[in-house]
């Protein structure tokens, strides 16, 4: 309230009410239409809270959701499949890139280090359980990141001569994260089990429930020691949501849909029709059997059931016919808000590739690539970096790397490491190539990016090609001409057609 305010409220104070009031209604006018409070948008509650309280008061319902959902709703768990397949597929094709001052690559110590990675991946030396492979593991971290929000792993480093590191790693499930129990300093706050300090921010410890203790005792990690992986949606998050959190309620309602409808279907295709007769009991006594628990007559004809009903009685099942029309439309558009939450187009959620052409299939795949590579790229610097760079420190200090050079520029080492992510398959094989011919004639693509679109490596192309090559010529066979007519490629085909 400004002086002429106050200067008003002494003379007058209706007068003061009624410019409050009226400035008040300014301000609600100047409001983005989108922050204004109407009639439809009353029961609309504003959230106030920081991220890690609305985090904190939502996640566990929302991970026991999203795995129940992936359990018995088969559009949920192809979904995380399918995530899971085209971010990860069967393991990152790792290359080694280091080069002489003369920027030659350095294959001596290239090999060495791929042939250590290849020997780490084996179960028995990545894995603290000795059960996973380090593909294994990047599946399952995939998939608990879009189920939990997150993934961890702790770092373990125990001497056993089993395994030919002093290194390895376990996989927790992020819901045994707990705040019981826990304790910090004053410097600190432990929210959801994960310990930061209230300025930076920076984490501390985390603390995992004890489930071998019955008396809830909770077990403390330093953070030095985990690999906390999630997608920081706001500043200051400090653990991650599923990104599949938005579509739980719309796949629980259309699971109960079709539950309903299946339902329904089934009651109607058993029961095959009622009698109604004025003399029941004489017309029911050698036609059917009596149900005690019931308290009524049926007779069974095959798989069907006749219901006879008392004279007056009448039953009238809802016309399922009704809905036949509008069920389809209504999944497909369902099924496709689900499908945009994942960042996979709609037919490969659910399975339907009707009525695709070649034009529609290509648009919709180059936007998956283009959705999908974000999340390829995060998932290589919060997964496989961080171990790599671990895995390089316990070989160097294992003497299984003996380059003096590591230690005086390991991010030399760290730098020359490239995970490649599983590529996407043509779609037009013919058209496709041809495409990228043309690119490579016009120096607009790299054989190497050609490659690495493809999830392959350009110097494991141009070796098996070679090997290919040597293979043929010792059975004295020639490789055929390769045709450039495009006249018999299916897809012009059919659009001639």
């Amino acid at each position: 309230m400004n002086i002429i305010d106050s200067a008003i409220g002494v003379i007058s104070p209706k007068w003061a009410v009624e410019r409050q009031l009226y400035r008040e209604k300014l301000k609600h006018l100047r409001q983005y239409a989108a922050a204004k409070t109407t009639r439809s948008t009353g029961t609309w509650v504003k959230a106030s809270e920081s991220v890690n309280d609305e985090i904190e008061n939502s996640y566990k319902e929302i991970i026991a959701r999203v795995r129940q959902l992936s359990n018995d709703f088969p559009v949920f768990f192809n979904a995380l499949n399918s995530i899971v397949d085209f971010t990860v597929g069967s393991g990152m094709k790792f290359q080694m890139k280091l080069r002489h001052d003369s920027r030659e690559l350095d294959e001596n110590k290239n090999n060495l280090i791929e042939d250590l990675w290849e020997e780490f991946k084996e179960a028995k030396n990545c894995d603290y359980g000795q059960r996973l492979s380090l593909e294994d593991i990047a599946r399952l971290c995939q998939r608990t990141k879009y189920e939990s929000g997150d993934f961890i792993l702790v770092y373990r480093y125990e001497d056993d001569p089993n395994r030919m590191l002093p290194f390895s790693l376990q996989v927790l499930d992020p819901n045994d994260l707990t705040s019981y129990g826990a304790k910090g300093d004053g410097n600190t706050i432990i929210k959801m089990g994960i310990e930061y300090d209230r300025n930076t921010l920076q984490t501390k410890n985390y603390y995992f429930a004890d489930d071998d203790d019955y008396s809830q005792k909770h077990v403390k990690i330093s953070a030095k020691n985990i690999l906390h992986g999630f997608d920081a949606l706001r500043p200051g998050q400090i653990k991650g949501i599923s990104p599949l959190a938005s579509a739980v309620l719309m796949a629980d309602s259309i699971g109960e849909y079709i539950g309903s409808e299946l339902d329904g279907a089934k009651l109607m295709s058993r029961y095959v029709g009622f009698v109604t007769t004025p003399n029941a009991y004489d017309f029911q006594r050698y036609r059917s059997e009596y149900d005690s628990d019931d308290g009524i007559r049926t007779e069974e004809i095959d798989s069907g059931i006749l219901e006879y009903l008392k004279p007056g009685e009448e039953i009238k099942f809802n016309d399922k016919t009704k809905n036949s029309s509008t069920f389809e439309p209504f999944m497909n558009k369902v099924l496709r808000m689900i499908s945009i939450t994942t960042g996979l187009p709609y037919e490969v959620v659910t399975g339907d590739y009707h009525g695709l052409n070649y034009t529609v299939s290509r648009v919709s795949r180059n936007d998956m690539a283009v959705r999908l590579k974000p999340v390829k790229d995060a998932f290589i610097n919060s997964f496989y970096m961080p171990i790599f760079k671990k895995f390089l420190e316990a070989a160097y200090l294992k003497n299984k790397l003996p380059y003096s050079t590591y230690m005086t520029n390991p991010r030399k080492f760290v730098r020359a490491a490239t995970f490649t992510a599983p590529g996407l398959p043509k779609i037009d094989p013919m058209r496709e190539t041809r495409g990228q011919v043309e690119g490579l004639d016009n120096m607009l693509i790299t054989n190497s990016e050609i490659a690495r679109n493809e999830g392959k490596s350009f110097e494991d192309v141009v070796q098996e090609a070679a090997d290919d090559k040597k293979l043929m010529q010792k059975f004295g066979l020639e490789r055929l001409p390769v045709s450039e007519s495009l006249q018999t490629n299916p897809a012009k085909v059919e659009e001639e057609d």
